[in-house]
C-alpha cells in the first residue's frame, strides 16, 4: 500500500509594492511594443520579396526601393511556368526528394535495428562514426555531390 505524502503548506506571496506594481505596468507595454518590432522586422522580407514578385520587369530594383509595387502583375508566374520550365524542374524535385526519403528510411530503419538488437564488435565506434558523419552539415558536402552527379550525367537531366 502506498502513501501520500503531504505537500508542504507554502505562505501566500505578498502582493508587490509601489514600485514593482508599477514596473510591471510599464514593462509589458514595452515588451509587446519589442515584440511588434522584431515581428516586423522578420516579415519585412518576405512582403519584399512578395513585392518584387509582382512587380513588372522594370521595376525589380527601384530606388528608393519599394516593398509593395504600384502596378502589381502576375506576369512574371506566367513566365516562370511557360518559359522557364518550371513543371520540369518541380517534377525533378519532387522525384529526388521522394527517393531520397524513401532510401533514407530504408537504410536508416535497418541500421536502427543493427545498432539496437544485434551485438558485434565495433559497434559502439561505429555508431560513433555514424552520429559525427549525421553533424557534419550539408553544405560542406554540396560541391563534392554536385560534382558527382556531373561526372554520372546528372546535371541537367530529370532524374
Amino acid at each position: 500500500m502506498t502513501t501520500l505524502t503531504e505537500r508542504p503548506k507554502t505562505e501566500p506571496k505578498a502582493p508587490p509594492g509601489p514600485i514593482a506594481s508599477a514596473w510591471n505596468r510599464l514593462a509589458r507595454p514595452v515588451r509587446y511594443l519589442l515584440l511588434c518590432a522584431g515581428a516586423f522586422v522578420m516579415v519585412l522580407p518576405f512582403l519584399y520579396m512578395v513585392g518584387t514578385a509582382l512587380s513588372p520587369a522594370r521595376w525589380v530594383m527601384p530606388y528608393p526601393p519599394r516593398i509593395w509595387p504600384e502596378n502589381p502583375t502576375l506576369k512574371n508566374f506566367t513566365r516562370a511556368i511557360t518559359e522557364a520550365g518550371l513543371p520540369h524542374y518541380a517534377l525533378n524535385s519532387l522525384i529526388v526528394a521522394t527517393v531520397s526519403v524513401a532510401l533514407t528510411v530504408v537504410v536508416s530503419s535497418l541500421s536502427a535495428f543493427a545498432f539496437a538488437r544485434l551485438p558485434f564488435p565495433g559497434r559502439e565506434q561505429l555508431f560513433a562514426f555514424y552520429l559525427i558523419t549525421m553533424m557534419i552539415p550539408d553544405l560542406i558536402a554540396l560541391l563534392p555531390k554536385f560534382q558527382v552527379l556531373r561526372d554520372f550525367g546528372l546535371d541537367e537531366a530529370l532524374v
